[in-house]
């Protein structure tokens, strides 16, 4: 483990970094939105990102960061709880949903460094009662831990209120590398039979399958053979069907999607029952990602583990004063 400081928010607090590393993989990971800021694989960085502090303060599309209070969107940023409304702000959809916790979320903050290990790293998010909209006072904790090749995230919260509680991390990947162009050649498998058509604000409509249509990627496809006739890209929900569980270093998971490209192949491993996957259909941005790339459409994709979008409309995703939250993910990487 070695640690160093990143940068220094506008009020002076310093954002430590943590970099772990052992034959296969070396990650670093920064205080600030918790995020993954590197992840190198035989001298490939292949999630995308910033060099200095500044660019992930400017940025909007959550590049490797932790997501919450709510990851993905709610409807009309309101929802109905015990028989009171709360009203939560509208960041997207040009005014009409809340997404992955508003402008202020999460991935908007300096998290604070509970404990450091050898190959672990545990951030601490402290949200209180009224915290961007959302009801009672909420406990994160977020461990990373270094994997033989790859990373595992375990997730733990509590809180002393019913609260929409769904945490995701919002990495964005390049199996070419970070700006490594447009991913239209990598070959994408989501085990899922169904998805979540949308509304024009993106809100599930309800369940449908995926066979035949675009979004079946039950079998690997490339990306680029799905851009046709106005497809716009990959934004989506997918209800996971996942395989038998595997066992490695240790963790017990289900193998949900795999990725293909450059000579790599990512695999994403959860015990959530959602992935959303999403082609950086709208990303852009003035300020260059590692090695100079300006942010771009199609440039990366990302697997974002979590419970259905818009959730809380539906009585689900509530965690309670009796409940422990806890979500285990992992991204694996090995030469294809």
């Amino acid at each position: 483990m070695r640690e160093s400081i990143f940068g220094y928010m506008p009020d002076g607090r310093a954002v430590r970094q943590f970099t772990m590393q052992n034959e296969q993989v070396e990650i670093s990971l920064i205080a600030y939105a918790g995020a993954i800021q590197s992840f190198k694989v035989g001298g490939t960085d292949i999630v995308c990102g910033f060099d200095t502090l500044e660019g992930y303060l400017q940025d909007t599309s959550h590049q490797g960061a932790l997501v919450g209070r709510y990851a993905n969107r709610i409807a009309d940023g309101r929802f109905t709880l015990n028989g009171k409304e709360y009203q939560l702000e509208k960041n997207a959809g040009g005014g009409t949903v809340h997404l992955h916790g508003g402008a202020h979320g999460y991935s908007r903050r300096l998290w604070e460094v509970l404990s450091v290990g050898e190959d672990t790293v545990t951030f601490h998010m402290d949200s209180p009662d009224g915290d961007s909209g959302y009801p009672g006072h909420l406990v994160l904790d977020v461990t990373y831990r270094l994997l033989s090749d790859g990373i595992l995230i375990d997730y733990t919260a509590t809180t002393d209120a019913p609260t929409p509680a769904n945490f995701t991390n919002h990495a964005y990947f390049n199996l070419r590398g970070c700006g490594g162009g447009e991913v239209m050649d990598a070959k994408v498998q989501i085990l899922a039979d169904e998805y979540s058509p949308l509304d024009e604000t993106m809100i599930p409509t309800g369940h449908a399958a995926v066979a035949g249509t675009v979004y079946d990627l039950n079998t690997p496809v490339r990306l680029g053979d799905r851009m046709k006739d106005g497809f716009p890209g990959f934004d989506n929900n997918y209800l996971l069907r996942p395989l038998d569980k595997e066992v490695f270093d240790g963790v017990r998971l289900p193998k949900v999607a795999e990725v293909t490209d450059g000579g790599l192949r990512l695999s994403v491993y959860t015990d959530q029952p959602c992935l959303q996957f999403y082609m950086a259909c709208s990303l852009k941005g003035n300020y260059p990602f590692k090695g100079g790339a300006l942010p771009a459409r199609y440039t990366a994709y990302c697997f974002e583990a979590q419970t259905e979008p818009n959730g809380p409309n539906r009585g689900e995703a509530i965690l309670t004063p009796s409940e422990v939250y806890r979500q285990t993910t992992a991204y694996r990487v090995k030469k294809a």
